[in-house]
């Protein structure tokens, strides 16, 4: 492969560019050598250790997420000293730098981008009319980019069949908060997590019928009814397609499959019995 780690953040960062970030985010290299030439990428949504492990282990030198490690406060342990008591952020980073593998997230100038609303827009066979966010904050317009996304269903449905055509794209098993008859055909999309009862209002002013979110708390859920049901995907199926996108963004640039390696394939975060 003919490209440095900081030639593969500049391609990410041609298609969802660093400023369209919230202010408190950190997108981009989190680790590594800028000038380090790639030898076979990872992807995966999270930096955890056993992405890291697995990116080892399959001969990757850099691992591409959506998740950074750390967002706001960065920890105060890296290294080796009492690990299992150091932040989870302090124990990927170490581990990441003891095996000279580079790590770049691209997070929320993904969440922003007209990209990801069309990639949700693909799975549920519907149409995005705008993003969320210029609801929220008059500095965006309808067609910007922009946080969340509104949808139009190609017909009407009920809440039933609807959270089983969710369930069937985001391959998961939705929580489900509202009357399961309810007529839906428009819904709004905000990925990842949401708990603010702003977005609630909104959604009932601009005639929104249902939202999809990643995580959210009960009691927004269900403070929520019988106005507005909610379908909850689980934060990591709600973003695990953003991570398509950005292999897509690494495929278009010229490096081949036989280069990357999917982590998704290899671990899960969670399971149930």
């Amino acid at each position: 492969m003919d490209f440095t780690v900081g030639e593969i953040e500049e391609i990410l960062f041609k298609s969802f560019p660093k400023s369209d970030a919230f202010d408190w985010d950190r997108p981009g290299l989190s680790v590594g050598n800028r000038d380090n030439k790639v030898i076979k990428i990872a992807f995966g949504l999270d930096q955890c250790v056993a992405n890291v492990q697995l990116a080892k282990e399959n001969d990757c030198n850099l691992l591409i997420t959506h998740h950074p490690p750390f967002i706001k406060e960065a920890p105060n342990e890296f290294g080796p000293t009492q690990q299992a008591l150091a932040q989870g952020a302090g124990r990927t980073l170490f581990e990441a730098a003891i095996n000279d593998i580079a790590m770049i997230a691209i997070h929320t100038n993904a969440d922003r981008s007209k990209a990801i609303r069309n990639r949700f827009a693909e799975l549920l066979n519907c149409k995005c009319v705008s993003n969320f966010e210029y609801l929220l904050d008059s500095r965006f317009s309808a067609d910007s980019l922009g946080l969340g996304g509104i949808y139009i269903t190609p017909s009407a449905t009920t809440l039933r069949e609807f959270a089983l055509v969710c369930n069937d794209a985001f391959n998961t098993q939705a929580k489900i908060f509202g009357n399961l008859d309810t007529q839906i055909n428009t819904f709004a999309i905000m990925n990842g997590s949401c708990h603010d009862y702003a977005v609630y209002e909104q959604c009932i002013k601009a005639g929104v019928n249902c939202l999809v979110t990643g995580e959210s708390s009960y009691h927004f859920c269900v403070d929520a009814q019988p106005h507005l049901p909610v379908i909850v995907l689980g934060h990591d199926k709600s973003e695990l397609p953003i991570v398509d996108c950005l292999i897509d963004t690494i495929l278009d640039a010229g490096i081949t499959q036989s280069e990357i390696v999917d982590l998704r394939d290899l671990y899960q975060s969670w399971q149930t019995i």
